[in-house]
């Protein structure tokens, strides 16, 4: 069958050949444009530098802190799913070109699973007290370029060790972690919250309400509520590129889809 459908695209004139062509290349194309979108991060501290970063949205931009140097300033907070939903993708950059980690700083995501403020723990220091987070994780500078990197759990009374995660170093910070490891296995809404405690004389900055979606199957980002610690009005800044790049897929298939069928047609 294949070496008759050869044969007859031979005996087909070059211009229907060349429209055929046409239409499998803008297929090709489609193909590889959704390949793109779906990338994901790698975790290595280079958000800037990372398309997979830089075409999803900014969930919220922090805003410039007069009082916090901005080797700790947060700003833009980045979080996602990976391509096959199953893992969590967040990080943030700070106002300056590189993070400064002093030794026993340290940066924590913590996860309101159960959606229940009035259960959980706080992160670090009091930080972001109403969280009610079951889940932590913290990145912590211990010096001499070692760092620690896990994922702990709220008992009740205090927080534990759960599972080794992974972390990237400055200059930026990266993290990824599984949802099932944070107790995320059905559609839901959680509060996430951000601290970084600097160990300078500078103010720790703390993010402490950042809603996140997570729904079982279908990759879902939402771009809600906001609430800095230090009651700064902050605004989330929605990004087209993911959009445009889905809609040039969707454009490349269907054109390649037209093109193929007309090449067909005309080769009969």
């Amino acid at each position: 069958m294949l070496r008759k459908a050869v044969g007859q695209f031979g005996r087909v004139g070059r211009t229907k050949r060349m429209v055929t062509l046409v239409g499998i290349l803008l297929l090709l194309l489609g193909v590889m444009t959704v390949a793109v979108v779906l990338a994901d991060p790698t975790v290595d501290g280079d958000i800037g530098g990372d398309s997979a970063w830089q075409s999803s949205d900014v969930v919220v931009t922090d805003s410039e802190d007069g009082l916090i140097a901005d080797e700790y300033d947060i700003a833009d907070v980045y979080m996602r799913s990976s391509d096959d939903n199953v893992t969590f993708f967040g990080g943030f950059e700070v106002y300056s070109d590189s993070m400064i980690f002093a030794e026993n700083a340290s940066i924590s995501f913590a996860f309101d699973t159960d959606a229940d403020s009035g259960t959980g723990g706080s992160v670090d220091s009091g930080a972001c007290p109403n969280i009610g987070a079951e889940y932590r994780h913290d990145y912590l500078y211990v010096g001499s370029g070692d760092y620690i990197n896990r994922l702990k759990r709220w008992t009740g009374t205090a927080w534990e060790y759960h599972a080794d995660a992974l972390a990237a170093e400055s200059p930026d910070y990266e993290m990824a972690v599984a949802y099932y490891a944070i107790g995320l296995t059905e559609t839901k809404c959680i509060s996430v919250a951000v601290y970084f405690e600097n160990r300078a004389d500078d103010p720790d900055d703390s993010l402490c309400d950042v809603t996140w979606c997570y729904t079982d199957g279908v990759t879902v980002v939402d771009l809600s509520s906001f609430d800095a610690s230090s009651e700064r009005s902050d605004s989330p800044v929605v990004e087209p590129g993911m959009l445009a790049l889905l809609g040039l897929a969707l454009a490349l298939f269907g054109a390649g889809g037209l093109v193929l069928w007309r090449g067909t047609g005309l080769a009969h």
